[in-house]
């Protein structure tokens, strides 16, 4: 998954949309205040900068640390979002209206170090349900820091189905980006993925938003399902 190439497909762009959506709830679990979001802006008013704590993030982890330095803007908000409102100051919660349904965005993991993916990319293939839902998943998965800072990068270490896999994660710098929940988790979905097409296409798509929606729950990944099938990447 890639920080800033992400205009060279519809399916990177469309997810730079869901990231930029949770950040608003990034934001809104740092102060408890979000007014004023506009689907055409994605301006959020009175996040502040000195934070850096977030409870109640993803019960899959217990490493959250540095809640999204909420810079107070976030832009390129898709259209399909509309309105954003009801933060809570004690949850993090977010409400968000899409295709005219609205949902509680979760609290999204941030994380301090590649050491404290590797035991959260550890526990989600531990899941119960994500071992049922993958066969995959039995199979080992490393975490190890990438030097560059432009993309995460998922890989086989052998062209074989049952090959253990590896992800490697920008982690220091303009790299620290993707130190986040969902940048994690779009990397573990291409070990689980068994679909056999390509990288971006219609059935890893689906074995994101599955994936997704076993960790953060049915919101989350009807967020990601919305916003997927109007890039033209998923079928609802």
């Amino acid at each position: 998954m890639s920080e800033i190439d992400t205009g060279r497909s519809a399916f990177y762009a469309a997810e730079k949309l869901v990231l930029n959506l949770f950040d608003r709830a990034g934001a809104s679990a740092a102060t408890g205040n979000v007014t004023g979001a506009s689907a055409a802006t994605g301006n959020v008013t009175g996040a502040s900068a000195a934070t850096g704590n977030v409870t109640g993030a993803s019960a899959a982890t217990g490493n959250v640390t540095g809640a999204s330095a909420a810079t107070g803007n976030v832009t390129g908000a898709s259209a399909a979002t509309g309105n954003v409102t009801g933060a809570s100051a004690a949850t993090g919660n977010l409400t968000a209206t899409l295709a005219g349904t609205t949902v509680t965005l979760p609290p999204e993991a941030k994380f301090a170090s590649v050491e404290s993916i590797s035991r959260y990319v550890d526990d989600v293939l531990a899941m119960r349900p994500v071992r049922e839902a993958f066969a995959r998943a039995d199979v080992p998965l490393t975490v190890r820091p990438r030097n560059g800072f432009r993309a995460a990068e998922y890989r086989r270490v052998a062209d074989d189905d049952a090959a253990g896999g590896e992800i490697a994660i920008p982690h220091r710098g303009a790299g620290s980006w993707a130190l986040r929940e969902l940048v994690v988790l779009h990397e573990v979905a291409h070990h689980l993925d068994d679909t056999g097409g390509a990288a971006h296409d219609a059935g890893f798509a689906n074995t994101l938003i599955a994936l997704v929606g076993l960790v953060l729950g049915p919101e989350a990944a009807f967020v990601y399902r919305v916003i997927l099938h109007d890039a033209g990447a998923v079928r609802r």
